[in-house]
Protein backbone atom coordinates (compact mmCIF):
# COMPACT_ATOMS: atom_id res chain seq x y z
CA UNK A 1 0.00 0.00 0.00
CA UNK A 2 1.32 3.38 -0.90
CA UNK A 3 0.70 6.28 1.39
CA UNK A 4 0.45 9.77 0.06
CA UNK A 5 3.42 11.80 1.27
CA UNK A 6 2.73 15.02 3.10
CA UNK A 7 4.59 18.05 1.77
CA UNK A 8 7.50 19.18 3.91
CA UNK A 9 6.10 22.68 4.28
CA UNK A 10 2.35 22.65 3.88
CA UNK A 11 0.66 25.87 2.85
CA UNK A 12 -0.58 27.88 5.80
CA UNK A 13 -3.12 30.66 5.19
CA UNK A 14 -2.16 34.13 6.38
CA UNK A 15 -3.94 35.14 9.56
CA UNK A 16 -6.95 37.40 9.34
CA UNK A 17 -7.35 40.59 11.38
CA UNK A 18 -10.23 38.92 13.23
CA UNK A 19 -8.00 36.00 14.27
CA UNK A 20 -5.29 38.36 15.48
CA UNK A 21 -7.80 40.48 17.43
CA UNK A 22 -9.28 37.36 19.07
CA UNK A 23 -5.77 36.10 19.92
CA UNK A 24 -4.84 39.26 21.79
CA UNK A 25 -8.24 39.71 23.43
CA UNK A 26 -7.88 36.19 24.81
CA UNK A 27 -4.31 36.88 25.87
CA UNK A 28 -5.32 40.04 27.74
CA UNK A 29 -8.05 38.06 29.54
CA UNK A 30 -5.99 34.97 30.44
CA UNK A 31 -2.33 36.14 30.26
CA UNK A 32 -1.59 32.64 28.95
CA UNK A 33 0.10 32.48 25.54
CA UNK A 34 -0.44 28.75 25.01
CA UNK A 35 -4.15 28.92 25.82
CA UNK A 36 -4.69 31.99 23.65
CA UNK A 37 -2.95 30.36 20.69
CA UNK A 38 -4.92 27.13 21.13
CA UNK A 39 -8.26 28.95 21.18
CA UNK A 40 -7.37 31.12 18.17
CA UNK A 41 -5.94 28.13 16.24
CA UNK A 42 -2.63 29.94 15.76
CA UNK A 43 0.95 29.04 16.58
CA UNK A 44 3.09 30.59 19.27
CA UNK A 45 5.45 31.99 16.66
CA UNK A 46 2.51 33.86 15.14
CA UNK A 47 1.70 35.31 18.56
CA UNK A 48 5.22 36.62 19.08
CA UNK A 49 5.39 37.85 15.47
CA UNK A 50 2.36 40.09 16.07
CA UNK A 51 3.07 40.91 19.74
CA UNK A 52 5.67 43.57 18.95
CA UNK A 53 3.25 45.28 16.60
CA UNK A 54 0.43 45.00 19.13
CA UNK A 55 2.60 46.50 21.88
CA UNK A 56 3.54 49.40 19.60
CA UNK A 57 0.15 50.18 18.05
CA UNK A 58 -2.60 48.30 19.84
CA UNK A 59 -5.49 46.71 17.97
CA UNK A 60 -5.13 49.12 15.04
CA UNK A 61 -1.69 47.66 14.30
CA UNK A 62 -3.20 44.19 13.98
CA UNK A 63 -5.34 45.35 11.04
CA UNK A 64 -2.36 46.25 8.86
CA UNK A 65 -0.24 43.66 7.14
CA UNK A 66 3.14 44.39 5.72
CA UNK A 67 4.12 43.43 2.23
CA UNK A 68 6.46 40.48 1.86
CA UNK A 69 7.83 41.89 -1.38
CA UNK A 70 11.31 43.26 -1.51
CA UNK A 71 11.23 47.03 -1.20
CA UNK A 72 14.72 47.69 -2.49
CA UNK A 73 16.45 46.68 -5.67
CA UNK A 74 19.86 45.09 -5.79
CA UNK A 75 22.88 47.31 -6.46
CA UNK A 76 23.19 45.88 -9.99
CA UNK A 77 19.64 46.94 -10.87
CA UNK A 78 20.05 50.36 -9.27
CA UNK A 79 23.20 50.97 -11.34
CA UNK A 80 21.31 50.52 -14.64
CA UNK A 81 20.23 53.70 -16.37
CA UNK A 82 16.45 53.86 -16.08
CA UNK A 83 13.77 56.04 -17.57
CA UNK A 84 10.15 56.16 -16.47
CA UNK A 85 7.96 55.28 -19.44
CA UNK A 86 4.66 56.94 -20.32
CA UNK A 87 2.82 54.01 -18.71
CA UNK A 88 4.49 54.76 -15.37
CA UNK A 89 6.55 51.59 -15.52
CA UNK A 90 10.28 51.51 -15.11
CA UNK A 91 11.97 51.15 -18.49
CA UNK A 92 15.63 50.21 -18.59
CA UNK A 93 17.55 51.78 -21.42
CA UNK A 94 19.58 49.38 -23.57
CA UNK A 95 23.12 48.59 -22.52
CA UNK A 96 25.98 49.93 -24.63
CA UNK A 97 27.25 47.65 -27.39
CA UNK A 98 30.07 45.27 -26.52
CA UNK A 99 33.50 45.96 -28.04
CA UNK A 100 34.63 43.93 -31.04
CA UNK A 101 35.92 40.50 -29.99
CA UNK A 102 39.68 39.97 -30.18
CA UNK A 103 41.29 36.77 -31.32
CA UNK A 104 43.21 35.13 -28.52
CA UNK A 105 45.53 32.22 -29.21
CA UNK A 106 46.90 29.85 -26.64
CA UNK A 107 50.67 29.31 -26.39
CA UNK A 108 50.36 25.79 -27.80
CA UNK A 109 48.51 27.14 -30.85
CA UNK A 110 51.21 29.74 -31.43
CA UNK A 111 53.95 27.14 -31.13
CA UNK A 112 52.20 24.77 -33.53
CA UNK A 113 51.67 27.60 -36.03
CA UNK A 114 55.31 28.70 -35.73
CA UNK A 115 56.58 25.11 -36.29
CA UNK A 116 54.38 24.63 -39.35
CA UNK A 117 55.49 27.98 -40.79
CA UNK A 118 59.21 27.19 -40.59
CA UNK A 119 60.91 26.34 -43.90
Amino acid sequence: MSEKKQPRHPYVRPTTPQQRRFLFETYERTHDVAESCRLAHLGRSTFYFWKARFDAGGYAALEQTRSHARHTYSAAVQALPAVSGSSGRLVVSPLPAAPEPKTILARSSLTRTWIMARP
